[in-house]
């Protein structure tokens, strides 16, 4: 089997600092923490099934309503839960009625999440495969409408992983504009996307039925130990089949109190959103004076080139990268750094240096 592989693996290496995982500097938030300590208790109770009081503040914060959302044990997981559904609603009937044969298709833009391409293998889809190109910086280009043909399945990350760029607002519109008009269901990963703007904060902006939006508390909310994801789709009969797969309880009371305390803090997302753009801006700066090509990001963490012994050095000094060499797309000497805290980004370029 293919081998993937993910940043945050701070157990095998003895790591001071680690820029691999993208998750928010300032941590989880406080009221979070005390919400956690002070309702202990409850952990020994079987989670809510449905995530009842979470799936309702969260269908108050995008404007939508709970029947519209699915709760999971990290976005990924309600990743691969709705490309096993989605499998089922693209079986097709072979010349014997009583076989049924699979022929779903995806297609993929690289580099990207390598867990879309493990979890459609899984399930049986055929991949297609569109590369970003290096001298477009890696964006995604108008060709890409080009390859949108006997396709089945359309999984978008935006802002992408590892690359940073948002997909330019005019083209992803005509590619979900072609996507329904073909009937192509659409995976859009915006788990990234509350670093980028307030404009997307708050908004359920692509409301239809072959669309599911992923997110996750993982990133904004420093829960990545805590396992917390979500989906938002208009279409409720996928969304009953995605809630109603897989083993029950998945999402674990901790989880659900942190969610819906988190919610609760309107402010912090955005201190989060100019600390990041701050110090990513310092990043870029510091990172470029120094010779190193550096890719345009608007997330929490930037892509780099650099030398290829980059990550081994690092290391030698207890700091962790993400080497990117294993994302289909990249070659070695590509790295993923996560944007830190000034003091952490300060101690990365020093030893760059």
């Amino acid at each position: 089997m293919k081998k993937y592989e993910h940043g945050g693996n701070i157990y095998e290496n003895r790591i001071a600092y680690d820029f691999s995982a993208n998750i928010n500097p300032l941590g989880m938030p406080e009221n979070v923490k005390e919400a956690l300590k002070s309702r202990i208790d409850l952990f020994e109770k079987y989670p809510d099934v449905h995530c009842t009081e979470l799936r309702n503040a969260l269908a108050k914060k995008y404007h939508v309503l709970p029947e519209h959302i699915v709760c999971g044990n990290g976005a990924v997981d309600v990743l691969y839960k709705c490309i096993s559904i989605i499998k089922r609603m693209c079986q097709v009937r072979k010349e014997n009625k009583e076989e049924y044969g699979f022929h779903g298709t995806c297609l993929l833009a690289l580099p990207c999440f390598s867990e879309y391409e493990k979890a459609l293998l899984e399930n049986d889809f055929e991949v297609k495969y569109y590369f970003r190109k290096e001298e477009n910086d890696f964006r995604l280009m108008e060709d890409y409408l080009e390859y949108m043909e006997d396709i089945h399945l359309l999984i978008l990350c935006h802002p992408n992983n590892p690359t940073g760029d948002m997909i330019e607002e005019q083209l992803l519109q005509r590619i979900l504009n072609k996507a329904e008009q073909k009937q192509i269901f659409v995976i859009l990963d915006e788990c990234f996307i509350d670093f980028v703007s307030e404009k997307y904060e708050n908004q359920y902006q692509y409301a239809k039925d072959n669309v599911m939006m992923l997110h996750a508390f993982t990133k904004m909310y420093a829960m990545a130990g805590l396992r917390l994801g979500f989906g938002i789709s208009q279409n409720v009969e996928l969304i009953e089949n995605i809630r109603g797969f897989g083993a029950e309880w998945n999402v674990s009371v901790p989880a659900q109190i942190a969610g819906v305390e988190a919610l609760k803090d309107s402010e912090y997302p955005q201190k989060t959103r100019h600390y990041v753009e701050k110090e990513r801006n310092y990043l870029i700066r510091e990172l470029t004076s120094i010779g190193i090509k550096v890719y345009p990001s608007q997330a929490n963490f930037v892509l780099i080139y650099a030398s290829e012994q980059c990550y081994e050095l690092l290391l030698c000094k207890g700091i962790m990268i993400r080497d990117c060499s294993n994302f289909e797309g990249l070659k070695k000497g590509y790295y993923r750094i996560a944007v830190r805290t000034h003091e952490e980004n300060e101690i990365l370029i020093q030893a760059l240096k």
